[in-house]
């Protein structure tokens, strides 16, 4: 099932302001990062996207290796 904390999804994902989905295995980000809250807004995506689209696809590919760097080097180093 998707991530969510108290009936509230985590992340979203919407392709030119339209809400498509908030439900993610671990295409959009992974297991170690499920705690984040967040939106992603794409124009990469065509609106009629699905399951397989989002699992397949090399765009969502390199969001995610994006959503990943970009986290991970905001937060930095935990010492």
């Amino acid at each position: 099932m998707g991530n969510f904390i108290d009936g509230v999804f985590l992340q979203q994902l919407y392709v030119r302001r339209v809400f498509i989905s908030d439900e993610f295995d671990e295409s959009l980000l992974p297991r170690y990062l499920t705690f984040v809250r967040g939106v992603v807004d794409s124009n990469d995506l065509p609106l009629n996207v699905s399951r397989e689209i989002l699992q397949e696809s090399r765009v969502v590919r390199v969001m995610r290796k994006r959503l990943v760097s970009l986290f991970l080097f905001s937060y930095g180093p935990l010492d």
